[in-house]
């Protein structure tokens, strides 16, 4: 500790010099002033010589030994004496923790302390204060003892701290050191949860099934504890609500009243004992329209052939059906030589498709049938529809045989009717006419494929031969009316030998080059 000056309490007698001539009688006598400048000498020898050293009163930092400097430096005349430092030696990180400091008595007097500590902070406590950070006396101490607190540092590992101290017992002893390792302990880690997954995603369709529940994990660290489940909003559920470590929650939602779009919400996991309480799973939920049915139409196109001068095709049909629920449509045409019926209707259904061609010259037509539903996502279906007209071929009426022969004996039997049979290319009426009044055939009019009877009425007829034509003339046929010539001969009667008749008397063969015979 440094030295106090001291000032001398000394009231010095005032030096006046002795005069002879004084004219004062009543003066008291004076001492020369020689002889008092010799006793001022003596008295401030005296102050000056040096005195026992001791304790400064109100302390002084900064010779603790932190820094290297001690008391020494000015107390090192006695034995020094022992100083005890009673307290934790191991603490935790951040905490208070009470100190008291003491010193051995070597020698009796007031002594004095000067405590420093490598890191943390420092609060007085009996007979202390605290000065430029550290700890010294607050007034001279003749118990030797003093208090004090320590605050360790905030560690987030073990760390070591030291507390440096000196003290004196007295005036002019000697300096006690002392230097004491503190240990800092982290604090203990608080247990933690954790979840997993961390997120949650449900797709949904309206009308469609709800997504299946979806679990999620809780887990702790160090030692199990109990847990309570909250959920953020109305359509999303978590059970059980309650539960302990390692243990699953599963988090389920209702969207069956929720609009197309995009829901968020959380799944909340929370625990007293736990430091990071508490944890929350993030549940999206993504809701889409209702899928709209779908139709579909078979056969995917219709095709018709018409021949010019034929009969019509016939009516096809499409059948239209529909995935889920059914649904209603309408049909159109785009041409006018197509018709489909009926013009609207439900699924399932089927749709009738005819073709006029009437009127349409020779080549290929293309048209559609359009259905639609306001109910289908893939409306309208379209059916293409194809027609293709020819022209009208070659139609030739062919009559087989060609020429027939009769052979009447007056008197005798009216000759057999024969038959002619009349033939075309395709379907075809005709009509038929014959010459002279002998000559007939059935029927006069008809339609191919058919045949003809032909008869011959030979009364009041003379002998000879009589010649006539049967005229045969078909509708739309490509060739010239066929003509069936017929011969007659009428002989006269006999009366004796019996003669031979042969009929028909001639033979006729038609053949088309390239058919069958």
């Amino acid at each position: 500790m440094e030295l106090r000056n001291f000032l001398p309490v000394l009231d010095f007698i005032r030096l006046v010099p002795s005069s002879p001539k004084a004219n004062n009688r009543n003066q008291p006598h004076r001492l020369p002033v020689i002889g008092i400048s010799w006793i001022a000498l003596l008295t401030l020898i005296s102050l000056l010589s040096p005195l026992p050293a001791a304790a400064s009163s109100n302390g002084i930092s900064g010779f603790s030994g932190k820094s290297g400097s001690t008391c020494t430096s000015c107390h090192s005349s006695g034995t020094a004496p022992t100083v005890t430092l009673s307290g934790p030696t191991t603490v935790t990180s951040g905490s208070t923790n009470n100190y008291t400091i003491s010193v051995s008595t070597v020698t009796s007097g007031n002594g004095g302390v000067d405590v420093a500590a490598s890191t943390g902070t420092f609060a007085a406590g009996t007979g202390t204060k605290v000065l430029s950070g550290e700890i010294v006396h607050s007034g001279p101490s003749s118990t030797h003892t003093w208090t004090f607190t320590w605050t360790a540092p905030t560690v987030t590992t073990t760390t070591t701290a030291t507390l440096y101290a000196a003290a004196i017992d007295s005036f002019g002893g000697g300096t006690g050191k002392l230097q004491q390792a503190i240990t800092v302990n982290a604090p203990a880690q608080a247990p933690t949860i954790a979840v997993s997954p961390a997120s949650l995603t449900f797709n949904y369709q309206s009308g469609g099934a709800v997504p299946s529940a979806q679990s999620v994990a809780v887990s702790s660290s160090g030692s199990a504890f109990t847990y309570t489940v909250s959920t953020s909003a109305t359509w999303l559920a978590a059970t059980p609500a309650s539960g302990s470590t390692p243990g699953n929650v599963s988090v389920s939602v209702s969207p069956q009243a929720l609009a197309a779009g995009t829901y968020t919400g959380t799944v909340s996991i929370t625990s007293s004992g736990a430091s990071n309480s508490p944890k929350t799973v993030a549940v999206t939920l993504n809701v889409t329209a209702a899928a709209l049915p779908t139709i579909a139409v078979s056969p995917a196109s219709l095709t018709y052939n018409f021949q010019i001068g034929g009969s019509a095709p016939a009516a096809q049909n499409i059948a239209l059906s529909s995935s889920g629920t059914a649904v209603s449509y309408t049909t159109a045409t785009s041409a006018t030589w197509i018709t489909a019926t009926p013009a609207s209707g439900s699924t399932p259904a089927t749709v009738s498709v005819s073709v006029n061609p009437s009127g349409l010259a020779a080549g290929t037509y293309n048209g559609n049938v359009t259905l639609t539903s306001a109910g289908a996502s893939n409306s309208p279906k379209t059916v293409p529809v194809t027609l293709n007209v020819t022209a009208a071929t070659a139609n030739n009426l062919t009559a087989t045989p060609l020429s027939l022969s009769f052979n009447y004996q007056s008197g005798g039997a009216t000759p057999a009717a024969q038959t002619v049979n009349l033939t075309s290319s395709s379907a075809m009426s005709y009509s038929v006419a014959t010459s002279g009044g002998w000559l007939s055939a059935t029927p006069i009019s008809g339609s191919t494929p058919g045949s003809l009877s032909v008869s011959v009425n030979p009364s009041g007829l003379a002998v000879g031969n009589y010649n006539g034509t049967v005229t045969i003339t078909g509708a739309g046929a490509s060739n010239a009316p066929q003509k069936i010539a017929v011969s007659l001969a009428v002989s006269s009667a006999t009366s004796g030998n019996p003669s031979l008749n042969i009929s028909p008397g001639t033979l006729a063969f038609n053949y088309v080059s390239g058919t069958s015979s």
